[in-house]
């Protein structure tokens, strides 16, 4: 059966600001959202998701995309979206979105080792529009992925940005995400360990996995040939999975980026090593959903209650 979602009525804080998004980096902070999820034995978690478009045969398709160990043997999941006004967003006014067998709303790639689940959310935000209550949220678009040119001309070393709900701390009052700096610490040319990935030298926690990762260029930039280029540029690269920890032992060993809100054991100790799943993962996996028969089985019916 397909998965359903409940719609909460809206929360508005006592404060209400309204703004306008125009900013590369100000429309980053409306292209996630908060995950948060209960597992088939009561336990919670929360992890970050992303809007992400895509065009095939004149049609637009839209995604929620995170990670399969996210959504993995989960019951229930909750999406928190920000209320707009006059096409742009309200701070402090939102609209939930709750969703029944949660786990089964999702497609997953066909490989199992790849961490990635995308789950299409036009009849999600129907359900909630068609209560006229417009929301706000912006898409990270396949145009937005650098081709194998762009990433050649890539450094070895390049700042990176990246937002999500590290250690479920988020700004609850404005639905906001955090947003992260770091660096490459492998280069993007490099499919590192044979896999598409790569490494960043950035603190991430719990709640970050997820977490769209991106290569954010404002005012000026430096190209590797020395030259220094004028002007905004944003490149989509990929998708927070795993992290590195050492163990009590002195061993270094890379596990999947946690969501659970539990304590790190003190045996255990994060490096600031994150793994990245490149950017082409998550189109192979949408190229394997829209090419299967009968797909229809994984959107949400649009019932729903107040």
């Amino acid at each position: 059966m397909p998965a359903s979602p409940l719609t909460v009525p809206c929360r508005e804080s006592r404060l209400l600001a309204a703004v306008k998004v125009s900013s590369i980096a100000e429309q980053l902070l409306f292209a996630t959202v908060r995950l948060e999820t209960t597992n088939l034995v009561g336990g919670t978690g929360v992890g970050t998701a992303f809007f992400f478009g895509v065009e095939r045969n004149a049609r637009q398709y839209g995604f929620l995309v995170t990670n399969r160990h996210v959504i993995r043997n989960t019951s229930t999941g909750r999406i928190l979206f920000t209320v707009s006004e006059n096409k742009q967003p309200i701070l402090g006014k939102t609209h939930g979105l709750n969703i029944l067998d949660f786990e089964k709303w999702w497609h997953t790639h066909s490989d199992p080792d790849v961490d990635i689940a995308i789950a299409p959310i036009g009849d999600a935000i129907r359900t909630i529009t068609d209560k006229n209550i417009p929301i706000y949220h912006t898409f990270i678009h396949e145009y937005l992925i650098p081709d194998a040119k762009d990433v050649e001309e890539f450094d070895a070393i390049e700042e990176i940005v990246f937002a999500g709900y590290p250690n479920d701390i988020w700004d609850d009052v404005n639905n906001l995400p955090i947003i992260r700096r770091g660096v490459t610490a492998t280069p993007l040319a490099v499919d590192f360990r044979g896999k598409k990935q790569f490494l960043i030298d950035a603190s991430v926690f719990p709640g970050s996995s997820g977490s769209p990762v991106c290569i954010l260029r404002i005012g000026g930039y430096s190209t590797k040939d020395g030259r220094f280029l004028l002007g905004n540029k944003l490149a989509f690269v990929g998708i927070i999975s795993s992290v590195f920890y050492r163990r009590a032992e002195g061993t270094i060993e890379m596990a999947e980026a946690p969501t659970a809100m539990v304590p790190v054991p003190v045996s255990e100790e994060m490096i600031d090593l994150g793994v990245v799943l490149k950017a082409s993962l998550i189109i192979e996996t949408i190229e394997q959903f829209l090419g299967t028969s009968g797909k229809e089985k994984y959107l949400p019916t649009t019932d729903s209650v107040p």
